[in-house]
């Protein structure tokens, strides 16, 4: 059942994508990309520093600010693109 209402969304989300303007979806798929591939590298740091320790404590921060920055980058692409949609309109 919550998986019936998860697809609903998520396919509500892809069509409302879909009806945005091509240059307030471009900063969306773009910064989406860029997110994906920050998770990927924190995800593969944090395999290979293993423990943290002292000697690798420089590298374990950066894998944590990699796993943060992709929700900030998210939001202000979000308002980015809902100002760019709003402009294109009038």
């Amino acid at each position: 059942m919550k998986t019936k209402l998860l697809h609903k969304k998520l396919n509500k989300t892809v069509l409302g994508i879909r009806n945005m303007s091509e240059t307030a979806a471009g900063i969306l798929t773009g910064v989406l990309k860029l997110s994906c591939m920050m998770l990927l590298c924190a995800f593969a740091i944090f395999i290979t520093i293993g423990t943290p320790s002292l000697a690798s404590w420089n590298l374990y921060q950066l894998a944590l600010e990699l796993c943060r920055a992709p929700a900030g980058l998210l939001l202000m692409a979000v308002i980015c693109a809902v100002c760019i949609e709003e402009r294109s309109q009038k």
